[in-house]
C-alpha cells in the first residue's frame, strides 16, 4: 500500500519501485567486504512479478504466499486460488535465474486465527512441488511454543518433508499422537484426523483473509 506516488515513481509498479531500492542496496553490498546476498521479498503487493524486473546477480527473492489456499496443495490445478500463486513462483524463478527461497505459513497462529489445524497431506505435496521446481530452501513461520502446541502435526510434516518430501502424511498423524500422548495415542490420532478434516473445510483464505 505505501508506495511512492510522486511524478517520477507513480508510473512504476510496486515491484519496480521495490526493485530499485533492493538493487541499490545490492550494488553497495557487492563492494563490501564479506558481501552477502540481498533479499527481494515477494509478498502481498509484490507477490506477482513485474516482467520488467531486473535483479542484480547478488539479489535473491523470498516468496511468501500468505493469501494462498491451504485446503489444496500449491500446485493443485483443481484449486481456484493457488494456480495464480504457483505461476508467480515459476515466473520469479525465471526472472531471478533460480535464485530464490520459499517462506511458508504452516504454523502461523495469526493466519489461522489461533486455532489448531493439521494439513500434513498439503504440506507433503507442497514440498514435492517446490522441490520439482528446484527450490532447495524453505522456511516456515512459527510462534514459539504456541505453534508447537497448536500445530505439532504440521511442524512434524514440515521437518520430515524438508528431509525427504516422499514421507507418509498419514503416518505423521499417528506418530505425533504416539509421541505426544502415548497413553491415549489411538484417541489422539483420531482427533488429529478430525482436525485435518476441519482444516480442509475452512483454510481457503486468499484475498478474503
Amino acid at each position: 500500500g505505501a508506495w511512492c506516488s510522486c511524478p517520477e515513481c507513480k508510473k512504476l509498479s510496486p515491484q519496480l519501485q521495490y526493485m530499485k531500492v533492493v538493487n541499490a542496496v545490492a550494488a553497495a553490498e557487492e563492494l563490501a567486504a564479506n558481501a552477502i546476498p540481498v533479499a527481494y521479498l515477494a509478498y502481498h503487493d509484490t507477490i506477482d512479478p513485474d516482467p520488467k524486473l531486473r535483479p542484480l546477480p547478488n539479489v535473491w527473492f523470498e516468496w511468501a504466499p500468505r493469501e494462498r489456499c491451504y485446503i489444496h496443495a500449491i500446485d493443485d490445478p483443481a484449486c481456484t486460488i493457488n494456480p495464480r500463486y504457483f505461476e508467480s513462483l515459476s515466473k520469479y524463478l525465471e526472472i531471478f535465474k533460480g535464485r530464490g527461497h520459499v517462506f511458508e505459513y504452516y504454523a502461523d497462529a495469526i493466519l489461522f486465527g489461533g486455532l489448531g489445524f493439521a494439513t500434513p497431506a498439503v504440506i507433503a505435496r507442497d514440498l514435492r512441488a517446490y522441490q520439482a521446481l528446484g527450490i532447495d530452501s524453505i522456511s516456515n513461520l512459527t510462534f514459539g511454543a504456541y505453534s508447537v502446541m497448536a500445530y505439532p502435526v504440521n511442524l512434524e510434516a514440515f521437518v520430515r518433508g524438508t528431509r525427504s518430501p516422499d514421507f507418509s502424511a498419514s503416518k505423521v498423524l499417528d506418530d505425533c499422537a504416539a509421541t505426544r500422548h502415548p497413553k491415549a495415542a489411538e484417541a489422539l490420532a483420531k482427533a488429529y484426523r478430525g482436525i485435518e478434516k476441519a482444516a480442509a473445510l475452512v483454510l481457503d483464505f486468499a484475498d478474503v483473509m
